[in-house]
């Protein structure tokens, strides 16, 4: 008698398990390889449009550590051929078959360097497409930029971004500044004095070294911005070059981040900077 219950205990544990295995959502579609090149970590989101619910979906966000790399699985989410990525730290996909939402503080957060701007009720915010192969599909951080060819520079222009930037000379070092009221860290620096003549180039150092394809010491001409790394593969300090091997910059001369100091200042490329220079750009 104990062992007729037994065996119909277990025929009814076999038969939920295949309705269960039946009912269970799809396999993962695929598996995301994130890899980092920065020195710092960096946050994503994905998003996909799903069928069957008809609706965008945003998966969620997630980090990956400094020069590290992380593995990711997605669900319910069946033969899915692509999807949608957004970060500071990738750009990548085709431009046209990117897509731009709408999103409000309470159903998006930025990475740290792009807070969400102050007072606002919504911003558009561009989702890049990458495609899924075999299941799989990589991004890579700081190191797919498509990058646009170096161009010959315009008569007379990079002489007007040197003269912008020398009237900039002796305004204190303010980290995260970008106005001469305010003062300039590095890159706000730049970003100011390319933009007073339309020139719309990205706000952080590391964005605008992997805009343009880079140019070396020698071919270097008044008005292109140089880079400069100490510990790692990404940049860590931007100014511009003035000509006869000197560069103008912000410079931090004592402490680091909020509270340090220091002033607009001419340089000069001698062998320990010339050490740890990474390359130029040309922003026009």
């Amino acid at each position: 008698m104990v062992l007729q219950v037994i065996r119909k205990l277990m025929i009814i544990l076999v038969l939920l398990a295949i309705v269960c295995s039946a009912a269970a959502p799809p396999a993962a579609a695929f598996r995301l390889t994130v890899a980092n090149r920065y020195d710092q970590s960096k946050t994503f989101s994905v998003l996909y449009y799903d069928e069957i619910v008809d609706k965008w979906l945003c998966v969620g966000w997630y980090s990956v550590p400094a020069n590290g790399w992380k593995e990711y699985s997605f669900a319910n989410s069946k033969d899915l051929p692509y999807a949608y990525a957004f970060s500071t730290g990738w750009h990548g996909g085709d431009r046209s078959e990117n897509i731009q939402m709408i999103v409000t503080p309470s159903k998006f957060r930025y990475y740290q360097d792009e807070p969400f701007p102050e007072g606002a009720d919504a911003k558009l915010v561009t989702f890049g497409k990458f495609d899924i192969h075999g299941g799989s599909a990589q991004l890579v951080f700081g190191g797919d930029r498509k990058t646009e060819p170096v161009k010959a520079a315009p008569a007379g222009l990079g002489d007007k971004i040197v003269d912008i930037a020398m009237q900039m000379k002796g305004k204190p070092y303010v980290w995260g500044g970008s106005t001469p009221e305010t003062g300039f860290d590095c890159s706000g620096l730049t970003y100011y004095v390319l933009g007073q003549l339309g020139i719309n180039i990205e706000r952080t150092a590391d964005l605008q070294y992997h805009r343009q394809e880079s140019i070396s010491f020698r071919d270097l001409l008044p008005g292109d911005l140089v880079f400069f790394a100490w510990h790692g593969a990404e940049p860590e300090h931007v100014g511009i070059y003035i000509g006869n091997g000197k560069y103008i910059d912000a410079q931090n001369t004592s402490g680091a981040g909020p509270g340090a100091t220091g002033v607009v200042t001419v340089s000069s490329f001698d062998n320990w900077n010339k050490k740890y220079f990474m390359g130029g750009r040309r922003f026009r």
